[in-house]
């Protein structure tokens, strides 16, 4: 079984450009990703990571130091560390969605959904990069 996790940024309503993007891997190595993730949330004062917030020293991250910001990045990117997994991701930029004729916008139904649309695709094609035979019934679940 693969399994896919995936986050987005924007809203259609309010953003200049709407992204997701994601990991696709083994349920083993999804698991263990999970499993460093929160030992890493952990080690930094059981923390909810959220990269804006981090680069803005907004909210939980009010008052870190460079050194601080450094550290968690570091062990952000040692949670990786082993595991075999693939990104994917997609982006829409709201106002050239909103340059479509009206009857491509309806069909795409919003900016969030077609990014969506996009995402999903390219973890597809990104699990064929993961299953080496194409005729495999490898499950994903995204």
């Amino acid at each position: 079984m693969l399994v896919a996790y995936t986050d987005e940024s924007g809203s259609s309503a309010d953003s200049r450009i709407v992204s997701m993007g994601g990991l696709i891997g083994s349920h083993i190595d999804m698991a263990k990703l999970g499993e460093n993730w929160r030992e890493m949330l952990h080690r930094h004062g059981d923390i909810t990571f959220h990269m804006s917030e981090l680069e803005g020293s907004l909210e939980e991250f009010e008052g870190w130091t460079k050194d601080q910001r450094k550290a968690l990045l570091g062990d952000v990117f040692r949670c990786l560390n082993g595991l075999f997994l693939l990104a994917f991701g997609a982006s829409v930029i709201v106002e050239q969605y909103r340059a479509l004729p009206g009857m491509a916008q309806d069909a795409f139904v919003d900016p969030w959904m077609l990014c969506f649309q996009m995402c999903v695709s390219e973890a597809a094609r990104t699990m064929m990069v993961r299953v080496d035979d194409h005729s495999s019934t490898e499950k994903l679940a995204l």
